[in-house]
């Protein structure tokens, strides 16, 4: 294995990149926001976040309240008999998500890069991987929304607002001709279906220009598309998304609260136990603090000679696993969901 750091053993002078630089060009990662998205209003469900945190199971179900239609009388009764409302319940799935990294104590002897500043270096970058990475948390989450958007889904059918596709698109198309007017349409669609109140937007990062295009034209320009911006939209950007040829962009619009993801630490980790050679414990997130990890940590002995250090180095390496459930609202409708797609046609 070549060395990683042989370009940084000591020399004459010499100047490291600022770690802003670094940053803004070498260690860039993808631009996507979902994560974001999915932690704006994490409440879901009874038992809470909290309470399942602390379990010392995953939990495995979660309630909620089932709408009722109640029957309507046309007369008055001494013997009616009344009706109560119910509850259901759905089952969480639970996945696991994780990166590791492996300190070799002895390569950084005589070398510019210190121990700690290269640990520190690696979890960070081994976190940001994990988040923004290929096969990423972020392309999971994408995936899941591609993967659960609704079926069902009202419109006006009138010609003038956008028109939902059936089977198997299950979205809403946009003629490019109404583009200037997504959100006003789009907010009505929301009402149509009876969601009122914040949206959640995830976009294509090239929408973003369209954004500011409409938002710039105010009350003294001849077509003026800037009051649909006052409306309640909190938008989020990804270069994630993989758009058709024939469509402009795409988006998601989902009610807030309407998907999260829970996140659960294993008792031990929460516990924590130190074996000598082994550590468990949590590691919390550096991006989304909040979010912790189970860390696990094993010492041993290796030979690192072929990566700078010795036969016989001290090795530390460090397992990071996230504990996931994704969810959405539940609904006792076959197939629907909070879950909202939105394609815009080409010019």
């Amino acid at each position: 294995m070549a060395n990683t750091y042989a370009n940084t053993v000591l020399q004459n002078a010499r100047a490291w990149i600022t770690p802003e630089l670094e940053q803004k060009f070498e260690r860039r990662k993808e631009l996507s926001e979902a994560t974001e998205l999915f932690l704006y209003d994490r409440r879901f469900t009874i038992p809470n976040l909290a309470e399942i945190r602390e379990a010392t199971t995953q939990t495995t179900q979660a309630m909620y309240k089932i709408r009722k239609t109640f029957t309507k009388n046309t007369a008055k009764s001494c013997t009616r008999t009344g009706e109560t409302g119910g509850s259901s319940y759905v089952n969480l799935t639970w996945s696991q998500l994780g990166f590791a990294v492996r300190h070799e104590t002895k390569k950084y002897h005589g070398n510019e890069l210190k121990g700690a500043q290269g640990l520190a270096y690696d979890f960070l970058e081994g976190e940001a991987d994990f988040w923004w990475g290929t096969s990423g948390f972020e392309s999971i989450l994408i995936a899941y929304l591609e993967a659960n958007r609704t079926q069902v889904a009202q419109d006006l059918a009138d010609g003038t607002h956008f028109d939902w596709l059936g089977n198997p698109q299950f979205f809403y198309q946009v003629p490019n001709a109404d583009s200037s007017r997504f959100y006003n349409y789009m907010i009505t669609d929301m009402l149509i279906n009876n969601y009122s109140g914040l949206l959640l937007e995830l976009h294509n990062t090239g929408w973003s220009a369209e954004i500011a295009y409409d938002g710039a034209q105010g009350p003294a320009n001849n077509v003026n598309t800037q009051f649909q911006f006052a409306a309640n939209v909190k938008r989020f950007r990804t270069n994630l998304l993989t758009t058709p040829s024939y469509y402009m962009t795409e988006q998601f619009i989902i009610p807030t609260g309407g998907v999260t993801f829970l996140d659960w630490n294993d008792p031990l980790n929460r516990k924590g136990s130190d074996r000598g050679t082994m550590l468990w414990t949590t590691y919390e997130s550096r991006f989304f603090p909040g979010i912790k990890f189970d860390l696990f940590v094993r010492y041993t002995c290796a030979d690192t000679s072929a990566n700078g250090g010795t036969t016989q180095d001290e090795v530390i390496d460090f397992e990071f696993t996230l504990n996931y459930s994704i969810v959405k609202q539940p609904s006792t409708v076959a197939n629907e969901t909070p879950i909202f797609k939105y394609m815009q046609l080409s010019p």
